[in-house]
């Protein structure tokens, strides 16, 4: 299940699959809204989190409201 927590316009999913692609993170995290960076965590400790940066806080703010606790499928 995906926790995503709200920081400004940052948005910092976690409990991602482990194989998710900067495509499809665009793909899930676009539908709320125009976003202007991603960066997917690699080492051991930061896998399964990535940073969404919305280019507006409001639509990260949806996000968080629609997401939060949303469970991702294992084939995103």
């Amino acid at each position: 299940m995906a926790t995503v927590s709200l920081r400004g316009n940052t948005r910092l999913p976690r409990n991602l699959p482990f194989n998710i692609s900067s495509e499809k993170v665009y793909d899930f995290f676009g539908k709320y809204g125009a976003i202007r960076q991603t960066q997917i965590g690699t080492s051991r400790g930061t896998r399964q989190t990535t940073f969404v940066v919305y280019g507006d806080i409001y639509d990260a703010k949806t996000a968080v409201d629609h997401l939060s606790g949303f469970k991702v499928a294992k084939g995103i």
